[in-house]
């Protein structure tokens, strides 16, 4: 099972929402939008564990999800459901929405640096509880 990090930012986003809301909605849809220059998008595998991340000016990690499918292109009917501009993605079996997303200022400081590979995190992999 693998462990990744999702993030949504300003690149990505739509007006009149905030980057909350966005990925809040993508989450309930149960589906997220996957780039063709996605690094690791070939990895995706279901089971896999996802953590949502919204960057500025939020910087909140704002939920998680379990992966139902491994990268693919959306069907028809997915793709009148799915507001981004993605031909494709993955799509969750189950998410969750906290409550009370947890900034990133809070999270670095617990980290322990030593234990944690920068390589994974540069690549989109995140190692997590």
């Amino acid at each position: 099972m693998g462990q990744y990090l999702f993030n949504l930012s300003k690149k990505g986003a739509a007006k009149g929402q905030t980057l909350r809301e966005q990925a809040s909605q993508l989450l309930a849809l149960k589906m997220w939008g996957v780039g063709a220059k996605t690094p690791n998008r070939n990895s995706f595998t279901p089971g896999d564990r996802v953590l949502i991340y919204v960057g500025a000016p939020e910087f909140e990690f704002i939920g998680h999800a379990e992966l139902a499918s491994a990268t693919r292109q959306w069907t028809p009917e997915e793709a009148g459901r799915y507001a981004g501009s993605f031909d494709g993605g993955v799509l969750f079996s189950q998410t969750q929405i906290w409550e009370h997303p947890v900034p990133m200022k809070t999270v670095l400081p617990e980290l322990d640096l030593k234990e944690t590979n920068p390589r994974a995190i540069a690549a989109g992999r995140c190692r997590w509880l």
